[in-house]
C-alpha cells in the first residue's frame, strides 16, 4: 500500500499534530494540509485511526528483510532504531483521549502477528498449551515495555532493550519467527483484524 500519496498524506498529518491535539484534527485538516481532497484520503485510509496504524506498521517492517527475517539482537535494534525516530510522533498519540485504543491494536498487531507465524510453524511442529500462553504472556508485556520506552519511563537504550527484549523472547517463538517469511501485508492488515 506504500506509496507516495501515503507518504504524503501521513507527513501532513504529522505537520498537523505538532500544532494540533489528535483529537482536534480531523481528515479535512490532513487534507487541507496534504492538498488533496477527502475520496483521495479514504482511497488509502479508512480514518486517522487508520493512518497512524499504518504509519507503525511501515515503521515496524522497515527492519525486517523481505525475503528472510533473522530474529536477532541486531534485527530488533534495527526496528528499535527506527521506531526511536518517530518517539515525539507515538508519543503524543499515546497522550490523548484515544491511548486505549492505540494500546488495544498494538496489542491485537502483537498478536495476531504471532499468532500468524506460530500458525505457519506449527504446520510441521507442535505446540503446547503452556507454548501457547507463555507466547500471549510475552506478547502482552512486550508491548507495555515498548509503551513505557516511549515515554522515557524506562531509561534504556535501543541496544538494551533489544537484548532484553531477544533474552526474554520464548524460545519456540524465536524459531517460528526465524522460520517466517514477512510480507508489506502482513503487519497493516492483521491491524485491520
Amino acid at each position: 500500500m506504500q506509496n507516495k500519496t501515503t507518504n504524503r498524506i501521513l507527513t501532513a498529518f504529522e505537520k498537523v499534530l505538532k500544532t494540533q491535539s489528535f483529537e482536534k484534527i480531523s481528515v479535512l485538516d490532513i487534507c487541507k494540509e496534504c492538498g488533496i481532497v477527502p475520496q483521495t484520503f479514504y482511497n488509502h485510509f479508512h480514518s486517522k485511526y487508520d493512518l497512524i496504524m499504518w504509519s507503525l506498521s511501515q515503521d515496524i517492517l522497515s527492519a525486517f528483510n523481505k525475503d528472510h527475517y533473522e530474529y536477532s539482537v541486531k534485527n530488533i535494534e534495527a526496528m528499535l532504531t527506527q521506531l526511536a525516530k518517530r518517539k515525539p510522533f507515538y508519543k503524543k498519540i499515546y497522550a490523548t483521549d484515544y491511548s486505549n485504543y492505540f494500546d488495544e491494536s498494538m496489542n491485537r498487531l502483537n498478536i495476531n502477528l504471532a499468532n500468524k507465524i506460530i500458525k505457519s510453524y506449527s504446520k510441521h511442529h507442535s505446540l503446547t498449551k503452556y507454548d501457547e500462553l507463555l507466547i500471549q504472556y510475552h506478547m502482552y508485556g512486550i508491548m507495555r515495555i515498548f509503551k513505557l520506552w516511549i515515554f522515557g519511563c524506562t531509561a534504556v537504550s535501543t541496544l538494551e532493550l533489544a537484548k532484553f527484549q531477544y533474552s526474554e523472547t520464548p524460545d519456540i517463538l524465536k524459531r517460528a519467527i526465524s522460520n517466517y517469511t514477512f510480507n508489506s501485508d502482513d503487519f497493516y492488515v492483521l491491524l485491520c483484524q
